[in-house]
């Protein structure tokens, strides 16, 4: 009982917790941007086809913290959803 009363008070952080990732890979990542200056998404179908299960999203963030890449200005923030309404009520 007490162990649940100590993790209750703790600060939680904001997020999904970043995992930590194979330097192996990190590097190999690295070697394929600098050999053939892949971007992503081409690295990622190079890695799929050599048998790496890895989502696009962690290869990009590889190339970001190693500092290959330029931050993408296109990318947008989520948009909220904002319910339709009419002018006024008993339009229709």
């Amino acid at each position: 009982m007490c162990f649940l009363w100590k993790n209750s008070y703790k600060t939680k952080k904001a997020g999904r917790p970043k995992y930590k990732l194979n330097q192996k890979f990190v590097s190999k990542v690295v070697d394929i941007r600098k050999r053939d200056d892949y971007g992503s998404l081409k690295i990622h179908f190079v890695l799929k086809r050599d048998g790496f299960r890895v989502s696009q999203h962690i290869i990009q963030r590889i190339l970001d913290e190693q500092g290959l890449t330029d931050p993408c200005e296109k990318l947008q923030g989520q948009r909220k959803y904002v319910r339709f309404q009419w002018p006024f009520s008993n339009y229709m």
